[in-house]
């Protein structure tokens, strides 16, 4: 799947989480400009770069982070969620972790 084909995808999940199945370009522009600041807070949280469409809790926080938004309500959104967003920081941390001990480990068995 191309990236493009990917961010369609993505963006047509989150507008059918939200219950988005009228034709409105401003709430359309408002929902891409939201999937792109969500992606972007939560890559930051994780550490990392996000594979939405693989990784389902991540989804589901872009998407309810997206809820929020499209609810003016993003402020909100840290609070709600802050044992959610703590849990996939350190699921972040954990895995960047753990590649970086094998990476040293495969460098060790080379030398």
């Amino acid at each position: 799947m191309t990236q493009e084909e990917k961010e369609k995808t993505l963006h047509d999940t989150i507008l059918n989480d939200l219950d988005h199945t009228f034709e409105d370009e401003a709430l359309k522009k408002k929902i891409d400009r939201l999937i792109s600041s969500g992606s972007a807070y939560l890559e930051d949280k994780f550490g990392r770069a996000i594979d939405f469409l693989e990784d389902k809790i991540a989804l589901d926080l872009l998407i309810s982070y997206c809820r929020y938004g499209r609810s003016n309500a993003i402020e909100q959104f840290e609070h709600d969620f802050k044992s959610n967003l703590t849990a996939f920081a350190l699921r972040g941390a954990m895995l960047t972790a753990k590649e970086e001990k094998e990476a040293q480990e495969g460098a060790q068995n080379e030398a």
